[in-house]
């Protein structure tokens, strides 16, 4: 995937209703695929989501396809396909950047998780927020600065605690 193909995805997953409505694996499906027709295989997206959900979640991938794994996986984890499928993404990117993102990715996740720590009471927006903010990971400390990773924790703790 090319540093544009990162970023669009980024986009995708951070203002999805910008781009489908509703909002729902299935629209999510096809969104995809037509991005990726539409980089005429120039973007394997799926091909790397089906081996990352087959190889880090232990996920086979089978005749449904990536919908399906993502599916299987949401059902293991009680959370849905969507949240499911903005997490897998994100991990994606941050796999093939090697922890830190680029300065363009940083800015876009950044922003999309600053403006949602200002309206979290809508159930949207915590979907969006667990899906967006990978606590554990190294990679996602690294973001911010440390007033902000205060603020960021802060947010989260509120939010688990609630």
């Amino acid at each position: 995937m090319t540093l544009n193909d990162k970023k669009q995805l980024l986009y995708f997953i951070t203002r999805t209703g910008m781009y489908i409505n509703p909002v729902d694996d299935r629209n999510i499906v096809s969104f995809i695929n037509g991005y990726e027709l539409g980089r005429n295989g120039r973007c394997t997206f799926t091909l790397k989501l089906k081996q990352h959900i087959e190889n880090k979640h232990s996920i086979r991938h089978s005749s449904d396809g990536w919908p399906g794994q993502i599916r299987r996986l949401a059902e293991k984890r009680s959370l849905s396909q969507v949240i499911i499928f903005k997490m897998l993404t994100l991990e994606m990117i941050t796999l093939e950047e090697d922890a830190r993102l680029h300065k363009v990715l940083k800015d876009v996740l950044k922003t999309r998780i600053l403006s949602l720590s200002r309206k979290l009471e809508n159930t949207d927006t915590l979907s969006e927020w667990i899906a967006l903010c990978p606590f554990e990971s190294e990679w996602f400390r690294l973001l911010w600065t440390d007033a902000e990773w205060a603020f960021i924790r802060s947010v989260n703790e509120k939010l688990v605690y609630t």
